[in-house]
């Protein structure tokens, strides 16, 4: 249960940082700026919806992103919440799907380490937290 709850701690700093990079491409670009796609928009709600608890709701709005245009961020997102539901080989095929897309981000490479642990040893020490947190 400790793993869990620190594992959304740290999802949450994970996804305001995310979250803050996506509006700010928005921010202040007028109407010749660049566009936030429909995927996008899902994501950024998805992540609203895990920073408040609920991650039914985002879950199936990562779905949407998904099937509108599949990022990278969408997936390492839902394969957090579908390893947090039990479901590791699905969140392993989700962590693959996006290291299609980047197959380089230390991220997801984090990710796919941990997974590969017994559920009793993921996100213990120096892998608690994605090599993003510690730049």
């Amino acid at each position: 249960m400790g793993n869990q709850l620190g594992m959304r701690r740290q999802r949450r700093g994970y996804f305001v940082g995310t979250l803050l990079m996506l509006v700010s491409v928005t921010i202040g670009c007028g109407d010749d700026g660049p566009k936030v796609s429909d995927a996008n928009k899902l994501f950024i709600e998805a992540s609203k919806l895990i920073g408040e608890g609920q991650q039914e709701a985002a879950f199936e709005k990562l779905n949407e992103s998904i099937a509108d245009e599949p990022l990278l961020w969408s997936y390492r997102e839902r394969a957090k919440l579908l390893l947090e539901m039990g479901k590791d080989d699905a969140a392993m095929k989700d962590v693959d799907a996006a290291l299609q897309l980047s197959p380089a981000d230390p991220d997801l490479l984090w990710l796919k380490g941990e997974i590969a642990k017994p559920a009793a040893q993921r996100f213990q020490g120096k892998f608690k937290t994605p090599p993003s947190n510690n730049r």
